[in-house]
Order: structure tokens, then sequence, then C-alpha cells
């Protein structure tokens, strides 16, 4: 348990100060009139266009052909304000069975989605959890707001949705030794994370998660100790800790 503590915690720890020790840019874009737009880029495609959003609030496209220079760092400006993503995350779920022994669990998910502007994002969730040592498939829904307009940025999110599992056959032993497992049946979950997101390429970056996910799972077996059918409910509450990669 204190294990599960500290590692949880240091992730929190590194999170929050990687998040908080980015200082805030100013971009300048010099057009070939003469202007100078000072701001922060939305859009930084070298080839083609840029789009800033000025000190003032205003949110202008320049094209490439009207532009002289532009002060700001390329490798972490290439990124889509709006458009299709696809968020694929791998890491584990930490928690406790029923006995208080640490539990850790593998877990997957793909979210394909739209930004709907520089601080949105709403997507659909396909994954695949290791719980209990049998393989669930869950689907959710999944919103992220992003707190800064760039690159880099920390956001939080919410998540819901269900988990499926194929049918197991009713002759394989369960993990408790019991026999006759009909496995564990589909079951709601949801949850919420922070995070950070950093894009390092063009439309290319990594994805760094701490969160809460409850997940509702009932079992029916056949007890040969007492010759009885057992039905059992099982209320998992888990810390997810992910690392991901996005594209849009």
């Amino acid at each position: 348990i204190m294990k599960l503590k500290l590692i949880i915690a240091f992730f929190f720890t590194f999170l929050f100060s990687v998040s908080f020790s980015q200082n805030k840019l100013v971009d300048v874009v010099y057009l070939n009139d003469g202007s100078i737009i000072k701001g922060s880029l939305l859009e930084y495609f070298v080839k083609d266009h840029v789009i800033i959003e000025s000190l003032n609030g205003k949110v202008y496209r320049y094209e490439v052909s009207e532009i002289k220079n532009v002060n700001a760092d390329v490798s972490e400006r290439h990124f889509l304000s709006t458009g299709f993503f696809n968020n694929t995350t791998f890491g584990v779920l930490l928690g406790e069975n029923n006995y208080n022994n640490p539990l850790v669990n593998f877990t997957f998910n793909m979210i394909n989605g739209y930004q709907l502007n520089n601080k949105i994002q709403i997507g659909i969730g396909i994954g695949m959890d290791v719980i209990y040592q049998q393989l669930l498939f869950p689907v959710s829904f999944d919103f992220k707001y992003y707190l800064r307009k760039s690159s880099f940025s920390p956001f939080v999110g919410a998540f819901v949705g269900y988990s499926f599992q194929t049918k197991k056959d009713e002759n394989d032993p369960d993990i408790w030794n019991y026999n006759n497992l009909n496995g564990i049946k589909s079951g709601r979950m949801y949850g919420a994370e922070i995070g950070i997101r950093n894009f390092t390429k063009e439309n290319v970056g990594y994805t760094l998660s701490i969160g809460y996910r409850f997940q509702y799972l009932s079992t029916k077996y056949q007890d040969w100790r007492y010759n009885t059918e057992v039905n059992e409910e099982h209320y998992l509450n888990r810390f997810k800790l992910t690392i991901g990669i996005i594209f849009n």
C-alpha cells in the first residue's frame, strides 16, 4: 500500500512541476509590409501558414507569402487548433483486492475524436484492460479541456463508458480456484484525470496523465466447496497512470 501511494505521489508531483514550470511565451510574426504581430501561435506550418492570437485576443491567419519572419520555436508549434486526432495510451491501474493486497493491472486505450478548438477535445475510446487476470474491452466517451492555447498544455479530462467481456467457457476454472466460472459480466465505468500534452514534431506529441477510474463488474460461478451458485458484485476503485502518443 505504501509503495502504491509513493508511486502516485511521485507521478502527481512530476506532472504538477512540469505543467507549471513552463513559462508563457510571446510569439512574434513579422510581415512583409512591416507589420509586427505579437501573441501566441495557434498553428505554425513553415511552408504554408501561421495562425496567431494577438495580445488583445484577436486571431489572424497569414499565408507564407505574407510572412517575412516568425520568432518562435518551430519544434514546439506544429499542431492543429481544430481537426481529427488520435490519442493512444498505455498504462497501469493501481488498486487493492478484497484482502487489501496491492494490484497492478495493464490498461490500453485508443481515442479517436475531434478537436473543436484550441482547448476542447471530444472522442470515442476503445481499449483493453487486464483485470482479475481476464480481458475486458472498455468503450467510452472522452472529454478533455486544455488549459493553454499552445502545443504544451496541462489538461483535465473525464470519461464514461462500459466494459465488455467475451464469453468464457463454463468449464474453465476461475482465478479463485472455483469451478465453472461463467465469466466477469460487462459493467459500467467512469473516471477523471489530469495530465499534460506536448507536441514535439509536426502534429505528433506525447501525453502523460494520472486519474481515477471506477469499474463495476459482476461474476457468477459454482462454488464446489458448498455446491452452490454464487453471484458477486465488484466495485473497483483504481488510480490510472498512463503515457501516450497523440496525432492530429
